[in-house]
This record gives C-alpha cells, sequence and structure tokens, in this order.
C-alpha cells in the first residue's frame, strides 16, 4: 500500500504541465481530505503559457 503526500501529488502535476485545482475526499467532495482520508479526487488544471489555446 502506498499513501501520496499532497506536495507528491503538486509535484507530479507541476511537471506535466498542471496545477493543483482542488483535493478532497472521495466519493465526499465537499470535504477536504486529510491525514484520515483514504480515497481522494484530485482536479488539475493546465497550465497556460503565452497564447496557447483552449484544447
Amino acid at each position: 500500500m502506498r499513501y501520496f503526500f499532497p506536495m507528491e501529488i503538486e509535484q507530479w502535476l507541476s511537471q506535466a504541465g498542471m496545477t493543483l485545482e482542488s483535493l478532497t475526499a472521495f466519493p465526499e467532495i465537499k470535504k477536504e481530505a486529510d491525514e484520515t482520508t483514504w480515497n481522494v479526487l484530485v482536479v488539475g488544471e493546465k497550465i497556460r503559457r503565452g497564447n496557447d489555446q483552449k484544447d
């Protein structure tokens, strides 16, 4: 079993050209994830540079 820390997820998103938009408990997405949360939902957004068009 592997526990992922929020900073690790942010770094992976950054390496993929994305930013972390939200990290919530799953399936209770209105609840903030904390150290007792086993299932999470991560939402990332592509970093736009210059005149990038929306895909």
